[in-house]
């Protein structure tokens, strides 16, 4: 039972790579970027297998910006506040000028700073901390590693995956600063 099971395992570790392999190489060729993401996190399943996180609204945007509003973009600068891992930052850094993402989530702030180099992305500053109406601290928390993105400064009862302490800052204060 042993062997059959891990020949049954390993044929299919190395039919989804296959797979894998072949839709990276058409994200690439759609001009996507390549991004470093979480496997077990929804949004990052999502890259992997679509090539990016929300395609449809993205490809919306784009048509609209491309078709209506492209002089005025290129000297704009684009917030995206909750920025996660860095998919919409890098989709608007096309576009814009600038882009100020805000990501409280130091794992994911991270990744947004190394998914901007791996793209050699210069109009992106990424900012680890979270908007509020004050200045001060609080705790993030991280309900579950199946879905970072859902991470709250609301308390909720409930058990978290992890909790991180990060600095609040009022958005208006934070962009005159720039």
């Amino acid at each position: 039972m042993g062997f059959a099971s891990n020949a049954w395992n390993n044929a299919i570790y190395h039919i989804a790579a296959w797979y894998l392999s072949r839709i990276q190489a058409r994200f690439r060729a759609q001009g996507y970027p390549h991004l470093f993401c979480l496997s077990n996190d929804f949004i990052g399943r999502e890259i992997a297998l679509r090539g990016r996180y929300e395609n449809a609204e993205l490809d919306w945007i784009a048509y609209k910006i491309l078709t209506q509003c492209k002089n005025a973009l290129s000297s704009a600068v684009i917030v995206d506040v909750g920025a996660n891992i860095g998919n919409h930052s890098l989709f608007f850094s096309r576009f814009a000028s600038q882009v100020v993402a805000f990501e409280p989530n130091p794992i994911c702030s991270q990744i947004l700073t190394l998914n901007a180099q791996l793209n050699n992305v210069g109009n992106i500053s990424c900012h680890c901390l979270a908007l509020g109406a004050a200045q001060g601290r609080a705790v993030l928390q991280v309900h579950s590693y199946a879905n970072i993105g859902g991470s709250s400064l609301q308390h909720v009862e409930r058990d978290n995956a992890a909790s991180f302490e990060v600095d609040v800052r009022r958005g208006d204060d934070v962009m005159s600063d720039l």
